[in-house]
């Protein structure tokens, strides 16, 4: 959900991107830091250690003015938190960076920080206090008149219900989105809104709507050249095939499934989908009986899941597969 930052992205944004503490640039361990971030988003280390990559991020920045710069580097702590599930310091940072930024009156700050505690209530399952937050961001947008703060709100209100199986609530927020985005055209909040459209069309057992949303997203990702969406494709295929199973188009959906997989940066980008797409293709040769080993595939793909400590993937694929 939280976008990842490389090292030399770091160091462009704190050389250009924060002219306010350009003068001070250099009493800063930047490359340090950078090279933290780094190790907090690398998924070869145990969530453990990249827990403690962050928290020296946010212990070196903790004494530093209360700038953008410092803003900047605590969102991208807070981003490696999230990504690791590490919920609590997650909370913690947020919470420091909505300080900062009222401080500073930054509208924009303020909104992005007010989702992102929304976000760990939502991750949480306190949906009151997830509406709190992102209508308090949103205010703040509406106030300030930042567009894309208002569709991401509407997108996250629309999460909330989601998380709480409220699918109906969920889409109808889901189609404010589509109506605001006509008048303000965002490729990313568009791109975001089709694959929520398409999973909560599917939970809604709307399979031809969801299908139409999938259809949408490979268009998008066709004519695309914005890098973030460089998995966009294998996951709309991946989720095509989901709903070629529901249904119970079993060839169509493992050709979903195998076209999920012609991205070449799947496995090193993305294991842990890439290890999802195994398990649809393995699990929909079972309804084919097409193959006779399903215990051996079973067993690769547990180890492989226990590998990147996904535990509720192995205990999936051992209750479709064994």
């Amino acid at each position: 959900m939280k976008n990842t930052v490389v090292y030399f992205s770091v160091i462009f944004l704190i050389l250009f991107g924060c002219k306010e503490n350009t003068d001070n640039v250099n009493r800063f361990d930047i490359k340090e830091i950078g090279e933290l971030l780094d190790s907090a988003n690398n998924e070869t280390l145990d969530n453990e250690i990249r827990s403690i990559k962050a928290l020296e991020v946010v212990s070196k920045v903790k004494h530093w003015p209360n700038d953008s710069l410092k803003s900047a580097l605590l969102f991208k702590a807070a981003n490696r938190f999230y990504n690791i599930k590490d919920f609590g310091n997650y909370f913690k940072v947020s919470k420091d960076i909505l300080k900062i930024n009222i401080q500073r009156k930054d509208t924009a700050g303020i909104c992005k920080a007010s989702y992102y505690i929304a976000d760990y209530y939502t991750e949480t399952n306190k949906a009151d206090s997830a509406f709190y937050y992102t209508n308090f961001g949103s205010k703040i947008a509406s106030r300030a008149n930042l567009k894309d703060y208002l569709s991401q709100g509407l997108i996250n209100k629309a999460l909330i219900f989601i998380s709480q199986s409220d699918y109906t609530s969920g889409e109808r927020e889901l189609y404010k989105v589509l109506k605001f985005l006509k008048k303000n055209p965002n490729e990313n909040m568009l791109v975001q809104t089709y694959e929520l459209l398409s999973l909560v069309s599917i939970a809604l057992e709307q399979y031809d709507i969801a299908e139409k949303y999938c259809q949408d997203l490979i268009t998008i990702s066709k004519i695309t050249s914005d890098p973030t969406f460089e998995l966009l494709s294998s996951s709309t295929y991946n989720n095509l095939g989901l709903i070629k199973l529901k249904k119970k188009s079993y060839s169509d959906a493992l050709i979903a499934f195998k076209q999920a997989l012609e991205n070449p940066s799947l496995k090193s980008s993305r294991f842990d989908i890439y290890l999802t797409v195994l398990d649809n293709i393995e699990f929909t040769n079972f309804k084919l009986k097409t193959r006779t080993n399903y215990d051996q595939i079973a067993q690769f793909l547990i180890k492989a899941k226990d590998s990147i400590k996904d535990s509720a993937g192995a205990i999936t694929t051992l209750l479709r597969l064994s």
